[in-house]
């Protein structure tokens, strides 16, 4: 499981590092949906191409329990106004949960997978001067533990610092 997180946390670092020099939007927050992931987030959006991508995540790991959430998406501006933008996306979010009940003869071990992936619609509204909360809607898929679980439109939204 370590060895699965820090090749999660490489590949973000991998992605993020490189569009830090370049005149993109950046954005840090905290995020949580079914496409989305749940946790804190980094998003990056290139205005001239309109292209950009949101990572998100959150471990919550102790002894004998925890819970790992990782989201990803891919974004495209479709409209940038002076408050605000409308853009599509296209994500896919994991959750893993366990349990193992060493120390308590009262708890039934659980072990938790899934994931969800699907295209969405999204707008966010910017007020102050650098915050932004976005909702989106997204026509997610989902399994958990390897069996599908249905087709799902469940609302993704994301609170952000941006510059």
């Amino acid at each position: 499981m370590k060895k699965l997180l820090l090749i999660c946390y490489f590949l973000i670092a991998s992605m993020a590092i490189p569009s830090l020099a370049t005149a993109n939007e950046h954005a840090v927050g905290g995020a949580i949906g079914l496409t989305k992931g749940a946790g804190f987030t980094y998003r990056n959006i290139n205005f001239e191409t309109g292209i950009g991508y949101q990572l998100t995540g959150l471990p919550v790991i102790r002894p004998n329990e925890g819970f790992v959430t990782f989201g990803v998406s891919a974004l495209y501006v479709l409209n940038r106004g002076e408050y605000g933008l409308a853009y599509f996306s296209l994500g896919a979010g994991a959750v893993r949960a366990w349990n193992n009940c060493e120390d308590n003869e009262y708890c039934e071990e659980e072990n938790m997978s899934g994931f969800a992936f699907g295209p969405g619609i999204g707008l966010e509204f910017r007020f102050w001067k650098n915050f932004g909360i976005s909702w989106e809607l997204p026509l997610a898929v989902v399994v958990q533990n390897n069996k599908f679980e249905g087709i799902y439109p469940v609302p993704n939204s994301s609170l952000v610092y941006f510059w």
